[in-house]
């Protein structure tokens, strides 16, 4: 695909955003797939978040249970296609692959993620959209967090959680190994 090709999709893909009040948001739908090399194939649709019980379809009192999906944006710029309401939508690579890792084989994935469900080219949207971020994850059903892809340190240092946890509260101090209890020590390190 050739520059102007791409730069002209990601000016349309602003066509798949509809209007929103003051206390709605969309939510994108993953459809399912069984091949996770296969297109994602989403479709964008409102909610309403003045209910107190959680989300409803924005002109009905369908309630709809989403998840909050929280991750590292990594690299920003679009270098990957998924398809929403039938248009190619570029998205960040670390998007791309959380989403085919979070895609299910046998039912849609209902999934509020900031970079799709908010118009990022609309900034008095994004403001409004930010202002209801609280609520957002607060009405969630779930928060899922994607770091990205697991890297072999990753998968070594889980795998001694698994073989020794024994309910410690000091979860570095369970590992006899000082690079492990370094590693472990990093990853649950809180930030500001």
């Amino acid at each position: 695909m050739d520059v102007s090709e791409r730069e002209a999709q990601l000016q349309a893909q602003c066509q798949v955003y509809q209007p929103l009040s003051s206390a709605q948001i969309r939510l994108l739908r993953v459809h399912s797939s069984a091949d996770p090399y296969s297109e994602i194939l989403c479709d964008l649709f409102a909610v309403d978040l003045n209910t107190k019980s959680g989300a409803t379809v924005v002109g009905s009192s369908v309630k709809v249970r989403y998840e909050a999906l929280s991750y590292t944006w990594g690299d920003p710029q679009p270098s990957s296609t998924i398809q929403v309401d039938g248009l190619p939508y570029w998205v960040s690579a670390n998007l791309f692959e959380g989403l085919q890792r979070l895609r299910l084989p046998d039912q849609d994935r209902v999934l509020w993620i900031d970079a799709v469900c908010i118009n990022q080219k609309n900034l008095t949207e994004k403001s409004a959209q930010v202002g209801l971020m609280f609520s957002i994850y607060l009405k969630a059903h779930r928060v899922v967090v994607w770091l990205g892809l697991a890297t072999y340190d990753d998968a070594a240092l889980f795998a001694r959680f698994d073989a020794n946890w024994d309910g410690r509260s000091d979860v570095a101090m369970a590992f006899s190994d000082a690079k492990a209890r370094k590693a472990a020590s990093a990853l649950l390190e809180k930030k500001p």
